[in-house]
């Protein structure tokens, strides 16, 4: 996958990337972010926000993980590029409020919401959609990664229990993680217990929490 490709690059490189390698330009921004070069690892990584989907069509997973992921580090760490990103956001903001937005426009606003720290304004935005508002498909991550934890740590279960669209997908992904637990415990053999005990103890949550959102949504 080429997530896994990105992190293995980053310890690797030994070259000035071509401007089109993403995974070279990737591993370079993760250099200068590891390097303390903030203002040049802030340059690279809204570069790679703004255009690495030219580039790798299938790299929207990677955009909003190990990407935002950085993009966070550089937000906290480094007030200049909170700024810029910021700007970018802010960008998206009139769109939003305006309720013509696509559903990247959504996406990318929630992620860099979460990113300067400011995800309440993603909730305050599902607020003002009002209680009638269904989400369509294509709005099923901002939903699940964005709107409904927070709708979770405010103990808002009804809201939530609303907002699962593909309940029996989630379930899925919850039983494949726990098949998995074999594997992801070969790896790390001295703390499997605790790994074992890590991802049950969440999966057990996760599944409760749905079944009581799922609830009081009225949605038996």
């Amino acid at each position: 996958p080429m997530a896994m490709s990105l992190l293995k690059g980053s310890l690797a490189l030994k070259y000035e990337p071509e401007p089109t390698d993403m995974r070279a330009r990737y591993a370079e921004a993760r250099a200068l972010l590891d390097a303390g070069r903030f203002d040049e690892a802030t340059a690279e990584f809204i570069w790679l926000w703004q255009h690495i989907g030219e580039y790798e069509p299938s790299a929207v997973c990677v955009r909003v993980s190990i990407i935002a992921s950085a993009l966070d580090i550089l937000a906290r760490e480094h007030p200049p590029a909170r700024e810029r990103l910021v700007a970018l956001r802010d960008e998206l903001t009139p769109v939003i409020d305006s309720g013509a937005a696509t559903s990247d426009e959504l996406q990318d606003w929630a992620v860099l919401c979460k990113v300067v720290h400011q995800s309440e304004r993603v909730l305050e935005w599902f607020d003002r959609m009002g209680p009638s508002y269904v989400p369509g498909p294509e709005h099923r991550w901002v939903m699940e990664c964005c709107v409904i934890p927070q709708l979770k740590r405010r103990e808002r279960w009804a809201d939530a229990g609303r907002l699962y669209l593909e309940p029996l997908r989630i379930l899925e992904n919850l039983h494949e993680m726990v098949t998995d637990i074999p594997s992801i415990a070969a790896l790390h053999p001295e703390g499997a217990s605790t790994i074992r005990a890590s991802i049950e103890e969440g999966v057990l949550g996760d599944v409760g929490t749905m079944y009581a959102s799922l609830r009081a949504a009225g949605r038996d």
